[in-house]
């Protein structure tokens, strides 16, 4: 596995593209898996590859989320994966019935709800049960 960053956008997209060129040139069945953070960037990096090539083969995008979801199937974990719109809605619910300034500032700024939907996914991430969060509060 080879991580790769770059601060410039443009140049990390085409540095990636010409490193997949590469791998394939090397060998036409090589497998390159590329992991981005969003589907959105899945989907532009995958019309950006068809604009350099028609097909490709081994290749193949993943969302972060989606190589989680495969590596766990691959592994025989049970992972339980909760969709991002449903921890925002949870958050916003969360927020909402909350008596005093928390209800307020999620009415003034919605941004806070994606942010606490952020926090309560890592805190579950890391394995923190509900009821230590009653010792913390």
């Amino acid at each position: 596995m080879r991580l790769v960053g770059q601060v410039d956008p443009v140049a990390l997209e085409r540095g990636l593209i010409d490193r997949v060129v590469q791998a394939q040139e090397l060998s036409a069945l090589a497998r390159v898996t590329i992991l981005v953070p969003t589907h959105r960037l899945r989907d532009h990096l995958l019309g950006r590859l068809a604009e350099r090539r028609e097909a490709w083969v081994g290749v193949e995008a993943l969302t972060l989320r989606a190589f989680v979801v495969r590596a766990a199937e691959r592994a025989g974990l049970g992972l339980r994966l909760i969709d991002p719109r449903v921890s925002e809605e949870l958050a916003a619910r969360l927020l909402r019935e909350s008596s005093g300034s928390w209800s307020e500032l999620s009415a003034r700024r919605p941004g806070v709800i994606g942010r606490v939907a952020s926090a309560l996914t890592d805190l579950r991430d890391a394995g923190v049960e509900p009821s230590i969060l009653d010792r913390v509060t």
